[in-house]
């Protein structure tokens, strides 16, 4: 998800160094922190929250109103890991659990509007919650708690 941050131009500028950095360190952090928690299926749901969030962010809010086109490469990587993330995510949970994860999402944007970037690009607490009471893994006979 870090492609394309050297690319961001804020008003035809470079970003500085410094704020590039840490746009790639707080995705780096967040995608590291969510891959190493102790249930994978979890983590997966949790991933598939953050680039979900994360993309439809970019689409709605920091492409057309702060980074422009030069915004694309890294709307393009979200495109790819959260398409990448839902293959996976269709071997591990059955098609209504995939459809109820979608449909928290979109609870969530709704109840939770972006009013500024930045604000939308964490994994919202409360939709792993309900994702995870509610999942049965269809590759295992137990229950994510």
């Amino acid at each position: 998800m870090v492609l394309g941050v050297d690319q961001l131009r804020r008003d035809s500028e470079v970003l500085d160094p410094a704020e590039s950095l840490r746009l790639k360190i707080a995705f780096g952090n967040e995608i590291c922190t969510i891959a190493s928690g102790p249930n994978a299926i979890a983590n997966l749901l949790d991933l598939t929250i953050l680039v979900s969030v994360s993309r439809r962010s970019f689409e709605e809010l920091w492409q057309p109103h702060t980074f422009g086109e030069s915004a694309r490469p890294l709307l393009e990587s979200c495109r790819q890991a959260e398409t990448d993330l839902r293959q996976l995510a269709g071997r591990m949970l059955k098609p209504e659990q995939q459809a109820e994860s979608r449909q928290a999402i979109e609870v969530w944007f709704q109840q939770n509007p972006c009013r500024q970037a930045g604000q939308c690009v964490q994994p919202p607490e409360l939709i792993h919650r309900f994702l995870t009471a509610k999942m049965t893994v269809t590759s295992s006979k137990s229950v994510i708690r």
